[in-house]
């Protein structure tokens, strides 16, 4: 297991963690709308705006743990009618392509955070920077997490291609 593997399974920990938390906060809020709107009669300004900031945070951690397990629906029908030698070369390419995507996402995620930094939610007075962060926050993740799969890739064909060139040097004796 290489240092890019064991640091990004460690990541995957904490975000997992972080996940399940917010996750919990966001459930939380929503509760004590429900409980102050329906029983006490008064609705909470503040748990909406929470609820929604830490269900955006959630989903875009949670797309980065599904990049790690490859986890993300895929039209995987044209990958499949490709010949077999050929079918890790196209998820490589599927891998570099979402990487292209993660960079994007980060650059112009930093972006919009920049801009949004001086702004205040309405409800909480919560910096608008700090919801924003969460998309470079997760671009990097995914960046990361699919640079380990195309790696992972590229010993798979290579080990695939020693085998088979063992095996066609081993069936002409």
């Amino acid at each position: 297991m290489n240092v890019l593997s064991r640091f990004n399974n460690c990541l995957d920990t904490v975000v997992t963690w972080v996940c399940t938390v917010l996750f919990a906060i966001m459930v939380f809020a929503t509760g004590a709308q429900i409980v102050a709107r329906y029983v006490v009669g008064a609705s909470l300004e503040w748990s909406e705006e929470l609820a929604r900031y830490m269900f955006i945070w959630s989903v875009l951690l949670g797309s980065s743990m599904c990049v790690k397990r490859r986890g993300h629906v895929g039209v995987e029908l044209v990958v499949m009618k490709l010949p077999a030698r050929l079918q890790g070369y196209a998820m490589i390419f599927a891998d570099c392509l979402s990487a292209v995507f993660f960079v994007i996402l980060i650059v112009y995620g930093i972006e919009v955070t920049e801009i949004t930094a001086d702004q205040h939610s309405p409800a909480m007075e919560f910096p608008m920077g700090l919801a924003y962060v969460s998309i470079p926050v997760s671009g990097l993740l995914m960046l990361s997490y699919t640079i380990e799969n195309v790696l992972s890739d590229c010993r798979k064909l290579r080990k695939a291609a020693g085998i088979t060139g063992i095996s066609a040097a081993q069936g002409g004796k």
